[in-house]
């Protein structure tokens, strides 16, 4: 609250968008973070043996595999 106005004011909170909605960035307090379709897909690419455990850690995490 402004105390000198008077004014309350709200605040939106924007995450930072590095994904597409169909992977994870970087911020792990980000929704992506708890989004069940790509983590099932994510842990469907390990037992497919596209990635590796590590790899999709990786990946959950939003880092690039080298």
């Amino acid at each position: 609250m402004d105390e000198e106005l008077g004014e309350e004011y709200e605040v939106d909170i924007v995450y930072p968008q590095f994904h597409d909605g169909n992977g994870f960035c970087y911020d792990m307090s980000c929704p992506c973070h708890e989004n069940g379709e790509c983590i099932h897909n994510l842990g469907q690419a390990v037992q497919d043996g596209e990635v590796t455990v590590e790899e999709a850690d990786t990946i959950y995490r939003g880092k690039t595999i080298r």
